[in-house]
């Protein structure tokens, strides 16, 4: 599942291009695009809508939409025995953690690796996550914490459910993992990180993201998760792995004091990649359909 490009290459890891494959999205066909009402508990088991929303959302925790992007599905119900979760953790644990799981290990299936073929390798994990609502939730109510509580709801131990199901024990760093599963997972439980967000002008009152649209302004909260594998390209080939796409260049930064260290990271990966400034701006315009003004005045910086 590896992207085949002989012209790619990378400065990183002793100039070896890394490439990605096993590209795991299937929450997208469990998401809801459009704007949906909280307000049928059965349906979405989220928050009363109507008690948070206020219009404009110009009053301290309120949400300035009644709808959302979530996952269709319960995300409270799972096959906790395929993924070797007792009924005493399965009380406690935060779907985020099964929900990587799951998507790690269709991400595998895309990728055309048994779950025999990858354990015991030197496989490493990196996962993100969205803020935790979950966690949150249960600690308020403190005189009834289950057991597990603590490992359940804790975003650190989700590479860690990952890595102790599939058996891998990548290293982090230094080109010592064979592989890299990498990916991020999403929910939101209840309205806590959305009221605070929006306390701070950071949703957007349509609740739609407009990235790269000259009337973007904040952005909407959705749910979901997405994983890839992650390998260096010679051994994808060496091993005849399928090859979806090659990573031609990395970066990372702090923006410092200003807003210009996010243009200069821009612009650092794109000379890694010997990619055009004026192309990476005629690519997006076309992939989000509108003025892409955000680049116009950069692209000789």
């Amino acid at each position: 599942m590896f992207l085949r490009h002989q012209d790619a290459f990378c400065t990183h890891h002793g100039g070896r291009p890394n490439c990605g494959g096993g590209l795991s999205m299937p929450f997208s066909r469990r998401c809801e695009f459009p704007m949906q009402v909280l307000g049928h508990a059965k349906e979405w088991q989220r928050w009363n809508s109507n008690a948070f929303y206020h219009p404009g959302g110009d009053r301290s925790n309120v949400l300035p939409t009644k709808g959302g992007h979530f996952l269709r599905e319960d995300p409270y119900v799972f096959d906790a025995a395929f993924l070797n979760i007792t009924a005493a953790e399965a009380i406690a644990l935060d779907p985020k953690q099964w929900i990587a799981m799951e998507v790690t290990y269709e991400a595998c299936e895309n990728a055309g690796m048994s779950l025999q073929r990858l354990s015991g390798t030197q496989t490493a994990c990196y996962i993100g996550s969205g803020a935790s609502d979950n966690r949150g939730a249960v600690e308020r109510d403190f005189l009834h914490n289950p057991k597990h509580h603590l490992l359940g709801t804790g975003d650190e131990m989700i590479s860690n459910r990952i890595s102790h199901f599939f058996n891998i024990h990548g290293p982090k760093r230094h080109g010592e993992s064979q592989m890299a599963i990498t990916g991020g997972v999403s929910l939101m439980p209840t309205q806590d990180f959305t009221t605070h967000l929006n306390n701070l002008n950071f949703l957007k009152p349509e609740g739609r993201s407009k990235a790269f649209n000259e009337s973007a302004g904040g952005y909407g909260r959705g749910e979901g998760c997405g994983i890839i594998i992650l390998k260096r390209l010679a051994d994808a080939i060496q091993e005849g792995d399928d090859i979806r796409a090659i990573i031609r260049a990395t970066g990372a930064n702090s923006d410092g004091f200003t807003q210009v260290g996010k243009y200069t990271l821009v612009s650092t990966a794109q000379y890694r990649a010997h990619v055009s400034p004026k192309l990476n701006q005629e690519l997006l315009t076309l992939l989000f359909a509108g003025s892409c003004r955000l680049w116009k005045h950069r692209l000789h910086s």
